[in-house]
Formats: structure tokens, C-alpha cells, sequence
């Protein structure tokens, strides 16, 4: 009867703590950047001078191109990007490594409802339309 007893609060004791164990890692891929996916992609926006670009990638990365018309691009950015709760937020590597303060931009977004145009407010209150590629 003991060594029942002893089984039962063995095998009752392994199910707790397989329990926590599959409770905690629950959450282990929340630990990467926040990613909306709607966002992933290339876009661009014209400007009065020329274009910008962005590839906004999966893994949070980004890369960035901005040329005058008719030009090759003239320079390439790097860095990161996260979206959360309409907050749309660029790391530019480049502006870092440079000493620049102003090295995070953060938008207010919108997406079109076919998915096709990315809507930006910057902190200025300023609008950019951009499209996807």
C-alpha cells in the first residue's frame, strides 16, 4: 500500500512539473522583435526629387535605398524595424554608427485594405504614402 502511495505522488508530482515546463516555453518565440506581417515587403515612395525605398523583411531587418529620378541608387541603409499597436519603428543602422540622436524614426501606420499601399504619420504629423512593390 506504501509503495503505491509512493508511485501515486511520483507520477503526480512528473505531470506538475511536465505542466510548468510546457507552460513556460509557451512563450520562448516571443523574444524576436514585434513583426506585423502585413508590413513585410518592399515598398517605395515617390518623392518630389526622386524615390525612397524599403524592404521590410520577416526577420526584422531592413534595407533602404533612396535615389534622384532617373538615377541608380545613391546610397543603401540598414538596420531594424518592429510594428506594434499602429507603431510603426525604424532603427537605421548607418545614422547610428554616423553619432546621429535622431537614429529612430517612429510612424503611426495604416495599411490599404488590399494590402498594396502602407500609410506613414511621422512625429512631425507629416504623411507618406508608400507602395508595395
Amino acid at each position: 500500500m506504501k509503495k503505491n502511495f509512493i508511485w501515486s505522488l511520483l507520477a503526480i508530482m512528473l505531470a506538475a512539473v511536465m505542466s510548468v515546463g510546457f507552460i513556460a516555453c509557451d512563450d520562448d518565440d516571443d523574444n524576436s522583435a514585434s513583426v506585423d506581417s502585413a508590413i513585410v515587403g518592399k515598398w517605395y515612395s515617390i518623392r518630389s526629387w526622386g524615390f525612397v525605398g524599403r524592404d521590410l523583411r520577416a526577420d526584422g531587418s531592413y534595407y533602404g535605398t533612396e535615389c534622384e529620378s532617373g538615377d541608380t541608387p545613391e546610397w543603401g541603409s540598414w538596420g531594424s524595424w518592429s510594428a506594434s499597436n499602429g507603431t510603426l519603428t525604424i532603427v537605421d543602422e548607418i545614422d547610428k554608427e554616423d553619432g546621429k540622436e535622431d537614429y529612430i524614426d517612429e510612424y503611426t501606420y495604416t495599411i490599404s485594405s488590399d494590402g498594396k499601399t502602407l500609410y506613414l504619420v511621422d512625429e512631425d504629423g507629416d504623411k507618406h504614402t508608400w507602395t508595395r512593390e
